[in-house]
């Protein structure tokens, strides 16, 4: 996890041996505490982009998935396969739903990035690689798709997922967290653990705030922080707002000569007319 080009996406493409010709990659990766390549049917990569034929409904999408890349199962061994993977990605209602396009209604972008996942996982690879599952979902969809992320983690899959700003529901979900900043390592540990290195740094999360969303304001040195406002002085008083009590009496004069002038124009009236 870490700000936008901190790195994530290509440490993730290195790991999972799809690093780009232009990136010089160094080092030796290890798989156990072995040397190893992550050759194909060991680990899997789901993309960002959903790259999903719409005509297809979600089984039959599994269906030619497992055809192409498990070739060798039988009818009965492919639709158990496609059946556990529904069933996994908590897909089986939705199973006979067209996968849609702009032509065609179908499935939610959170179910089709779960029919993503699933495209990856008909080879039973034992590494999952995930550059930013929970992109252009909302805060709901999101959490579904880690959910299911969480519960094949939790039957032995090694999961490695790339994540911008997650809600603070699905960072819970994480059980280590690797946090990057201009591509160096800034924390790298259990995720409930990340908060108290921050707290021994002087910084710590102001009341309320998610802690994810705390962690990227803290390492993200693209943005410079605002200065804090000088302190506030008293307005000086404005030149005419003294004058203004004096101003008052010479009013009231006025306003008392304009009453005089009245009653002498009345009086001069009355002795025009004479007596009644």
């Amino acid at each position: 996890m870490g700000p936008s080009g901190s790195g994530k996406s290509t440490l993730l493409d290195c790991l999972a041996g799809r690093s780009p010709q232009n990136v010089d990659v160094s080092g030796e990766l290890a798989v156990n505490g072995h040397a190893a390549h992550l050759a194909y049917g060991k680990a899997a990569y789901v993309a960002q982009d959903d790259l999903l034929m719409g005509t297809l409904t979600v089984r039959e999408t599994l269906t030619y998935a497992a055809r192409i890349r498990v070739p060798g199962l039988s009818s009965a061994q492919r639709k158990e396969l496609v059946d556990d993977l529904l069933a996994e990605l908590g897909m089986t209602k939705a199973a006979d739903t067209f996968i849609g396009d702009w032509s065609l209604r179908g499935i939610s972008g959170g179910q089709k990035r779960r029919v993503s996942i699933g495209v990856e996982l008909v080879a039973r690879p034992s590494i999952l690689f995930l550059d930013e599952p929970t992109s252009g979902l909302d805060s709901a969809a999101a959490y579904f798709v880690m959910a299911a992320i969480r519960r094949l983690a939790a039957r032995g899959k090694t999961v490695l997922t790339v994540i911008h700003q997650p809600p603070s529901e699905v960072f819970e979900l994480f059980s280590t967290l690797l946090l990057l900043s201009e591509g160096r390592t800034v924390y790298f540990g259990a995720a409930g653990h990340a908060v108290e290195l921050f707290r021994s740094a002087g910084l710590s999360p102001p009341p309320g705030q998610a802690h994810s969303d705390f962690f990227l304001h803290a390492i993200n040195r693209c943005v410079r922080r605002p200065a804090a406002p000088p302190p506030r002085r008293p307005a000086p008083l404005h030149p005419q707002a003294a004058s203004v009590p004096h101003a008052l009496p010479s009013r009231a004069a006025t306003l008392s000569a304009s009453s005089t002038r009245a009653t002498a124009t009345t009086a001069t009236l009355a002795a025009r007319r004479g007596p009644p």
